[in-house]
């Protein structure tokens, strides 16, 4: 159906709707809808460059569904410190209240929005993938070495149910791992797809503090959400909204499997003025985002304020604009600093800005941009510059650069599409590279003029040079011990003989390299460049097809 924004269709004369991953069935609109645990075979038919190309995922028997049913079962892993304390307060709407969950000997926290549980006399905290214990039920809060076999018998019925999906994996005198699967995050399989929510209600706590308004403490729900996931990325998550006559309000949940990272999002707005706050974190990397915004009608005002933090370190931006005008601002926990300043003029766009690095070099920066496409030029206080030149064709934007100092050139080009950016670089004296994606999937392959390689993932840096590889570590590059590599008894392996162990042992451990393989690393750059004209061979030809008949969704 084309005039809605509701995943339904029509087959025949039966109608199917989609909600939460799961799907129903009438003869009639107007009808009782019942559960439809099996679709007709044209749902597994629906073209992958079609604009509902995105149902397949819930649709029993594509691989797309088979690729988020892996995802939602496969556990990921939390490893925290002995000593670690939780990041976030424990906090109670007035006293602590605690009701008993049926057919089990735990009680649970009912006027807090943390998951705490009672059993017998120990308080238990599930919080961002790990369990902690306390005596008391406001803390303080110790790392859980094991957990109570009567809290894995919570029922769905109860809104604590998703904590029975974090298991202690291992422990030692100064680690504990964690792990989990989607099911903390209320992503079940379900006739062989994934489906959001248990399908039970929980009525949300209310407490009257004795003035003013309410408190509530709602509970996500299964139904009346926009579920989605996206089968390229791994990402799932849901959207809840709800209307009325002067305004609305919205709640976004996602979460990648892939790079561990999570977010959420909430808006509210009336007839003039919008307001949104948003979050993201990846307990593996800890990374994390956050963000304000505010937008006010009367004037056309934005004021965005967005804080990055990892372990290096965080940055603050500050962002206030209009339709004619704006100012960015950027400052480092480091000392660096920037500002960029835009304004409208004859019908285009003029730019200028100034960085600063912490130790006190400058880079200024002159542009003017129409439709989006422009130049910009740079000039460094120790002597560099160079020239940006933006485009746009098809939808892709790319930028070209050129950039000299000291009679040394260094040429970039980076296109950015459905899939994300990609810089390419060439130095005069022979370096080259590649990076590839954003945030915590940015990685980057390079090799200097004198042959050295270098490559970068999730905040590591590592180089090869005729002395073997290095991890850069506290400002110098530290050895990595290289082990040998074992004899393998088979070269072929069957799908019945398939061992998990022997993948993680042969993964690479970010934290210590012990596995480290050198020829991963020396592959890269080639796979990369094969991947990516391979995606862009995929992306012309499903375009192709759209222009012929249908529209492509990115």
């Amino acid at each position: 159906m084309a005039n809605t924004d509701s995943q339904l269709f029509r087959e025949d004369e039966d109608w199917y709707y989609l909600v939460s991953g799961r799907w129903f069935t009438t003869t009639a609109l107007d009808g009782a809808w019942q559960s439809a645990p099996e679709l007709p075979d044209a749902f597994q038919d629906i073209p992958l460059d079609h604009a509902k190309a995105d149902v397949r995922a819930s649709v029993p028997g594509t691989m797309e569904s088979r690729m988020a049913a892996f995802e939602a079962v496969l556990p990921r892993k939390t490893k925290v410190a002995t000593h670690t304390t939780p990041s976030a307060e424990v906090v109670y709407a007035g006293e602590p209240q605690f009701e008993a969950i049926p057919s089990t000997n735990v009680a649970r926290a009912t006027n807090t929005g943390f998951d705490v549980l009672l059993v017998e006399d120990t308080y238990y905290l599930c919080y961002e993938g790990v369990w902690y214990t306390s005596a008391t039920p406001t803390g303080p809060w110790l790392v859980a070495m094991e957990v109570p076999q009567p809290i894995y018998k919570i029922p769905p019925s109860s809104p604590s149910h998703h904590t029975t999906y974090v298991f202690v994996e291992e422990t030692s005198p100064v680690h504990v791992t964690y792990s989990y699967t989607s099911g903390y995050y209320g992503t079940y399989v379900h006739y062989g797809v994934p489906v959001w929510g248990t399908g039970w209600y929980y009525p949300p706590y209310v407490y009257y503090p004795g003035y003013g308004y309410p408190i509530y403490y709602p509970y996500p729900y299964t139904y009346g959400s926009a579920a989605f996931y996206n089968p390229r990325t791994g990402t799932y998550g849901s959207t809840s909204r709800y209307y009325g006559p002067y305004g609305g309000y919205a709640y976004t949940s996602a979460y990648n499997p892939r790079t561990g990272t999570y977010a959420t999002v909430e808006r509210a707005w009336d007839n003039d003025e919008y307001a949104a706050v948003g979050q993201a974190y990846n307990p593996r990397t800890g990374r994390s985002y956050e963000t304000e915004r505010y937008y006010d009608a009367d004037d056309g005002d934005w004021k965005i304020d967005s804080t990055f933090t990892g372990d290096r370190g965080s940055v603050d931006v500050s962002r206030r604009f209009d339709d004619d005008s704006g100012t960015t601002s950027l400052a480092g926990s480091r000392g660096g600093s920037g500002v960029i300043n835009r304004y409208e003029s004859d019908g285009g766009q003029n730019t200028s800005s100034t960085f600063q690095t912490a130790d006190g070099r400058t880079i200024t920066g002159e542009g003017r941009f129409e439709g989006g496409e422009g130049s910009t030029t740079l000039t460094g206080s120790e002597g560099g510059s160079g020239t940006i030149d933006r485009s746009i064709d098809d939808g892709e934007i790319s930028r070209e650069g050129s950039f000299e100092r000291d009679g040394q050139t260094l040429n970039t080009e980076t296109t950015r599409d459905g899939s994300g950016p990609r810089t390419t670089f060439e130095g005069s004296e022979g370096g080259r590279g590649v990076v590839d994606g954003r945030g915590a999937d940015r990685s980057f392959v390079a090799e200097s003029g004198s042959g050295d390689l270098y490559a970068g993932k999730d905040g590591d840096v590592y180089r090869r040079t005729d002395d073997g590889w290095a991890k850069h570590s506290d400002g110098d590059w530290q050895p990595i011990e290289m082990p040998s590599r074992p004899e393998s008894s088979s070269a072929n392996q069957s799908r019945s003989s398939f061992d998990r162990s022997s993948i993680d042992r042969g993964s690479f451990n970010r934290q210590s390299g012990s596995s480290f393989d050198r020829n991963n690393l020396n592959r890269q750059y080639q796979a990369r460049n094969q991947g990516m004209s391979q995606y862009r061979n995929r992306s012309s030809q499903f375009q192709s097809r759209a222009r012929g008949g249908g529209r492509r969704r990115r």
